[in-house]
């Protein structure tokens, strides 16, 4: 073979470009987002990976409850195979070729660039501290033989390993895209980061006793400037004295939380490769114990709220005993701090029966209607590729079917992604005008999806951007901050680990908090930190014994009081009797997606019941009143349905086509008729 594209699913209209990449016309400038391996039997995860036909091999022994081990810990695509390649030392060469075809960040181009760091902050040497801030600008030059292209500038950070805990050898900490370059032109580039993006999560105080959480180890570290993810062509070193924290969330401290999601787990560590080398489950460690299985059982979300909580004592708790005509509607809030005290008076004009209806009874494909606050009933679409009607009542017209996130990702151009974003939210606000019905937008999209491709044999890895975290939460919040900023929030899916679609109903996921929050929570964290994201899906599957879904600490704690996450939280489809409702809201879960009515748990004489369901209420008309739902509500506004202006021009290049052929047409009768019999 003498060359090779990587194409992946291009959309519908995609493939037309092949023609002009092949024949030179395009210059392609992708690079790959997952390390493609010689053997994937040989990938640390294939061992867990759950395969259809597995003959239970993932299955408790006399029971219907799956389990998926993720063994490999934090040692995902290249974190694995480049610390692979330098504890192999003087064989590390040929190790890597023997296993490595191409590494994460490789791609080929019809031009040569060049590469030099005209500024760096700090200075090489420098101390880094928690407040630590980088600037790398980078000159990029094309070759003056070649042609016009453009490169994709990586930073990586190499981590100093103590064997306290388990580190990369290296980790992704940036990335640009550069404007298309004429034949010998040069342009400067930044790229920024801290050194919380490059911290190791000690969940037992390993490094330094009394401390868990975030943190640098002391030791050198060494700021990579790759081509991908082997290959280096500078770097610039640095160094931590003494353990470095970052202790704070957004409202709370970090501390660890989800220790029984490791148990019984024998996971891999760079000390030695061999003898952790993960392995399928004997039978013996199949059992299902009591313990485990009451667990498993437990309807319990955690939530530590009780009527004696001063959150639930300082809380207005009251609502409306009767439908009718509230002071304060819905579009008052447009715009409007989640703080701000009209939300209250907004809140205290709904019924219980009203926000029972909203949040945990039928969210599907979108939120019911509540006419007395000026709530429209909003339209939910699918999914990653755009929206579409999968599973939805709603019918969809006219939307378009975009590149897999595996090429949006494939670019690493964050414009493009915003822009990806921005044509969604475009088709979000004309929604389904063409029906002919209620015009109503296309307010919600379920997507992007932010899980990790942890395995090359993951069902719906065509839906996730890549195997690394940072980038796929960039390209997350990209794509998201387009669509919400034409009033389309995204539910960003699968929250969390949801990496095996096999048996993923309930399966029982182990991990170390480590790889969770390093590995699986990075994309989601970045998303909304960096893209504002107010909406999420939860997933199907366990952490530990618990449903994600259910789980305060995943849904309030991590989400909400660590990341600052301001928004809702909708199911994936609840039709599992573990789906609870109340233990959903409990969690900080939100709306529960489904078309089955589902039992009304909540008891207003139980102050906590009333809590959570108001809060619940609120999160999901907090989303609602900043979106493209919205638009057209309020004192003089007539709602009205615009065409974009591509559509416009669009019937106007027909129209003078269509008028063009006419004219053709009466020319050429009047020719033919002219002529002699």
């Amino acid at each position: 073979i003498d060359g090779a594209i990587w194409i992946g699913f291009p959309g519908v209209e995609g493939i037309m470009a092949l023609g002009k990449i092949l024949n030179g016309e395009v210059n392609p400038s992708g690079r790959l987002i997952d390390t493609y391996a010689k053997d994937f039997t040989e990938i640390p995860s294939y061992e867990n990976t759950g395969l259809h036909g597995n003959n239970g091999t993932d299955l408790y022994t006399g029971s219907s409850e799956h389990f998926s081990d993720y063994e490999e810990g934090i040692y995902v695509g290249y974190r694995y195979f480049e610390t692979r390649y330098q504890t192999e030392k003087e064989n590390g060469d040929k190790w890597y070729s023997e296993n490595v075809a191409f590494p994460f960040g490789y791609g080929l181009s019809y031009t040569h660039f060049s590469w030099e760091i005209v500024d760096k902050k700090p200075v090489e040497n420098t101390e880094i501290t928690a407040e630590t801030q980088f600037s790398v600008t980078v000159k990029v030059t094309n070759d003056k033989n070649g042609v016009k292209g453009k490169d994709v500038i990586q930073l990586y950070m190499a981590l100093p390993y103590t064997g306290k805990i388990e580190k990369a050898a290296k980790v992704l900490v940036g990335f640009i895209k550069t404007e298309e370059l004429d034949p010998g032109e040069s342009k400067e580039y930044t790229v920024t980061f801290d050194g919380y993006d490059f911290a190791s999560f000690d969940s037992y105080g390993k490094v330094e006793a009394g401390y868990a959480g975030y943190l640098l180890e002391a030791g050198d570290y060494k700021l990579i400037l790759g081509k991908n993810a082997h290959d280096e062509t500078s770097a610039v070193n640095y160094s931590v004295s003494g353990t470095v924290k970052f202790p704070d969330g957004a409202s709370v401290q970090v501390k660890p939380l989800f220790a029984d999601a490791e148990v019984g787990l024998k996971v891999l560590s760079r000390s030695d490769w061999e003898g952790t080398w993960p392995a399928r489950r004997t039978d013996s460690e199949k059992q299902l114990s009591n313990e485990l299985k009451q667990s498993i059982a437990s309807l319990d979300s955690g939530n530590p709220l009780t009527a004696e909580s001063n959150e639930v004592k300082e809380a207005d708790l009251s609502f409306a005993r009767a439908k009718k005509t509230s002071p304060v509607q819905l579009w008052q809030l447009f715009g409007k701090d989640y703080d701000d005290k009209l939300w209250d008076e907004l809140l205290k004009n709904i019924t219980v029966s009203s926000m029972f209806e909203m949040c945990s009874n039928m969210g599907s494909f979108g939120t019911v209607a509540i006419d007395y606050i000026g709530k429209i009933k909003t339209l939910e679409e699918d999914g990653p590729n755009g929206f579409s009607n999968f599973l939805a009542k709603n019918d969809v017209f006219d939307t378009c079917l975009y590149a897999s996130e595996c090429v949006l990702a494939a670019t690493w151009n964050t414009e493009l992604a915003e822009a990806m974003g921005d044509s969604i939210g475009n088709e979000g606000i004309v929604g389904n005008a063409k029906s002919g019905n209620d015009f109503k937008p296309y307010s919600g999209w379920y997507a992007p999806g932010v899980n990790i491709h942890r395995s090359p044999f993951g069902g719906r890895n065509s839906e996730y951007y890549s195997e690394d975290g940072v980038l796929t939460g960039i390209m997350a919040a990209n794509v998201i901050k387009g669509a919400s900023e034409k009033g389309v929030y995204c539910y960003m899916k699968h929250f969390a680990v949801n990496e095996n679609e096999t048996h993923r109903a309930g399966v029982c996921t182990w991990l170390t908090e480590q790889s969770l929050r390093e590995v699986y929570l990075k994309g989601f964290e970045i998303a909304v930190k960096k893209g504002n994201a107010n909406a999420v899906m939860s997933s199907f599957n366990r952490i530990g014994a618990r449903w994600t879904g259910g789980d305060y600490r995943l849904l309030t704690t991590v989400l909400r009081d660590e990341w600052g996450f301001k928004g809702a939280v909708i199911t994936d489809f609840a039709d599992k009797a573990y789906m609870n409702n109340k233990q959903m809201t409990y969690a900080g879960g939100d709306i529960r997606l489904g078309n089955l009515e589902g039992k009304n748990w909540v008891d207003t004489s139980n102050p906590v019941d009333v809590y959570m369901l108001k809060r619940a209420t609120k999160n999901v008309l907090y989303i609602t009143a900043n979106s493209a739902a919205i638009n057209g509500l309020g004192d003089g506004v007539q709602v009205s349905v615009l065409m974009p202006y591509w559509q416009i021009a669009l019937i106007v290049i027909d129209c003078v086509i269509v008028f063009g052929l006419a004219v053709w047409g009466v020319f050429a009768v009047r020719k033919l008729l002219k002529k002699p019999e």
